[in-house]
């Protein structure tokens, strides 16, 4: 009895023993904890390497250390100093661009000459337009965009080319005239060879604020823009003749911008950049004739001009060894400037014995069409 007595009780001490175990789950010594360690770090890690796979790629006015996105700026790991400069509170990113904007002007009312009596008709007049080709102009920005994104940008273009028709009577006579009414003082008529010139001159700047949520990217400020025109016309034969008139334009008004960025595949992604811009100032129109007498006056006219812009191109970009980005693009570009006036006659078409059409200068439009190389460094 007493054996069976102390059996039971052993039983009894080992079973409230391991009670703790039973009731709260198996205990695990340190040296096991520690063996599981690495298998929490490992599942860590694939947790994050799915949050960024699926985490927007950032427009990337920053190095590559932020390709994460700049939200939360999680790429710039535990400082600022592995190239982290995308606006996220890590230091800001400063970053210059150069673009070659390579486009061809059009105008609405682009008139070189008319041919008076042209065949097949041999009645009326035919309008000669003047034919522009592409031409190189410059276009530089800096900015910069410091803490959530926010910074600002200035952008400078600027646009010089002429253009040049000779002119002979093989399918008419050749006619160009300013003038109200019956007046002519200013005027070819009936040349059989002549030679006209149209040049134009363009200062654009842009000073803007912006900022970029992930990949987009917002801007406003003002603008200010200066424009010049030079039209000339000379007589070869058989007469003398020649005139010479001009139109400009400088004002200042606002202008808002805004651009996004696709994902990068390969290291090539898709871009587009659209502007808009309203600009008021003042505009003058003068014509005078072969001996320098000013006989058509229109000065300090109270004008608006509203402009639209876009871009749509690929965007390649490569990490430096300095810890900078080096970006290069190319892209379609266009823009529109209405009411941008022309330098050509103020009044280039007869009719009615004699008279004159009288259409303003100023009234005419202007656009370009063609293609920009850019390349930049982001630091």
């Amino acid at each position: 009895m007493r054996i069976q007595s102390k059996i039971g009780a052993a039983v009894c001490l080992i079973a409230i023993g391991t009670l703790p175990a039973i009731t709260f789950g198996q205990r695990v010594s340190p040296a096991s904890y520690g063996g599981m360690q690495p298998n929490v770090q490992q599942a860590g890690f694939q947790a994050q390497g799915q949050q960024e796979q699926i985490r927007p790629i950032s427009y990337e006015f920053g190095g590559g250390a932020c390709q994460g996105g700049c939200d939360s700026c999680t790429g710039c790991g535990s400082g600022c100093g592995n190239g982290c400069n995308c606006g996220c509170g890590c230091g800001g990113g400063f970053y210059a661009i150069y673009e070659s904007v390579i486009v061809q002007p059009f105008f609405t009312r682009n008139t070189a000459y008319l041919l008076s009596d042209p065949p097949p008709l041999n009645d009326g007049y035919q309008e000669v337009p003047f034919d522009w080709d592409f031409s190189y102009s410059p276009r530089i920005e800096f900015g910069v965009l410091v803490d959530r994104g926010l910074g600002g940008r200035v952008r400078y273009w600027y646009f010089d080319d002429e253009t040049a028709l000779n002119a002979t009577d093989a399918n008419g006579d050749i006619f160009s005239a300013f003038g109200e009414d019956s007046i002519t003082d200013i005027a070819i008529d009936n040349a059989t060879a002549a030679l006209f010139t149209h040049s134009l001159r363009m200062h654009v700047l842009d000073i803007e604020a912006a900022v970029q949520k992930s990949n987009l990217l917002y801007s406003g400020g003002f603008r200010y823009a200066q424009m010049e025109q030079l039209y000339t016309g000379t007589e070869t034969a058989p007469g003398t003749d020649a005139f010479s008139s001009g139109h400009d334009f400088e004002g200042w008004g606002l202008t808002v911008a805004a651009e996004a960025r696709g994902p990068s595949y390969g290291g090539i992604s898709v871009f587009a950049k659209v502007r808009g811009s309203y600009l008021y100032g003042t505009s003058n129109f003068f014509a005078t004739n072969s001996a320098n007498t000013a006989l058509l006056v229109n000065d300090n006219n109270d004008d608006l001009i509203s402009v639209g812009e876009i871009q749509i191109g690929l965007d390649s970009r490569f990490d430096l060894e300095s810890g900078a980005t080096m970006f290069l693009t190319v892209a379609a570009e266009g823009q529109y400037w209405n009411n941008a006036g022309t330098g050509a006659p103020a009044n280039n078409a007869p009719f009615d014995e004699g008279n004159y059409q009288n259409a303003r200068p100023q009234d005419a439009d202007l656009g370009f069409f063609g293609l920009n190389f850019g390349t930049g460094l982001i630091y």
